[in-house]
């Protein structure tokens, strides 16, 4: 797993390293791992598209039909493409995991 790095900066916290776009991508070959290598990944925006390319399995999480199919064109890795809806947490369960 790849994510954005933080760190301690004017009395807060500042993204180090943004785990974004082409960056996931790069950050998964620096962290020794190959394109192929990778069974699944999950992706829930067209950024992700040079991350989803590096796995045998793409899902594309709660994009719209149009998006999911312009982002499914624009793979040429994965070798299974799939659409997955996720609930979306509101507020009225505050995020909890137990809700």
């Amino acid at each position: 797993m790849v994510s954005s790095t933080l760190r301690r900066r004017w009395g807060g916290l500042v993204a180090e390293r943004h785990c974004h776009g082409s960056s996931k991508a790069r950050m998964v070959a620096e962290a020794g791992v190959r394109g192929g290598e990778i069974s699944a990944a999950y992706g829930d925006s067209p950024s992700d598209a040079a991350m989803l390319d590096l796995a045998r399995v793409a899902y594309l999480v709660n994009l719209s039909g149009e998006a999911a199919e312009r982002l499914r064109e624009r793979l040429t890795g994965p070798e299974r493409v799939e659409c997955v809806r996720w609930p979306v947490r509101g507020p009225h369960t505050r995020n909890r995991p137990d809700r």
